[in-house]
């Protein structure tokens, strides 16, 4: 949220607003198939548009290491996934939370507008020895703070998330 002069919508604000109703994680498995390119680069110029950085997990002992960090139950689904991604911040203070929490929104529309599906798969970054390992050194700068890992990938449409009416929550 910035504060300033009255916005217009854009047409691609409009297409990310129209996805709000849609959008809900997905913890089934995902299909084999990649996420197309350019829907990939749209994903990372949402995280970028926030000022946070999402950086494909891409190489499979990147992959590896990030699997081992999960609970056993979800390996298969990082090993798997067609795309496992860190959300980073500049660092890790107030004003990092709410950039990651700002980028994580509009990532998550983009990709629910994509027809793409996503969930966290947050226990690296629960216990500080696991954050440090799910760090990865080609991520944007040595000051780069993971926040969120996620994966993302093709899934059959599922529930969305119930939403309370706007009328309810702005007054």
């Amino acid at each position: 949220m910035r504060l300033g002069a009255p916005h217009v919508p854009s047409k691609a604000d409009r297409v990310l607003a129209d996805a709000i109703v849609r959008r809900h994680t997905d913890r089934l498995a995902y299909e084999e198939r990649a996420l197309a390119p350019h829907v990939l680069a749209l994903l990372l110029a949402s995280a970028a548009a926030e000022g946070a950085w999402l950086v494909p997990v891409e190489t499979p002992a990147r992959r590896a290491v990030l699997a081992a960090l999960v609970a056993p139950a979800d390996r298969t689904r990082v090993e798997c996934a067609p795309v496992m991604a860190v959300l980073a911040t500049v660092g890790d203070a107030p004003r990092d939370w709410l950039v990651a929490g700002q980028a994580l929104g509009r990532v998550l529309l983009a990709a629910c507008a994509s027809g793409v599906a996503a969930s966290f798969m947050n226990q690296p970054l629960e216990v500080p020895a696991l954050l440090r390992a799910a760090d990865d050194p080609a991520s944007p700068g040595d000051a780069a703070v993971p926040q969120l890992v996620l994966r993302f990938g093709y899934a059959p449409e599922g529930r969305t998330t119930p939403r309370r009416p706007l009328h309810d929550v702005l007054r």
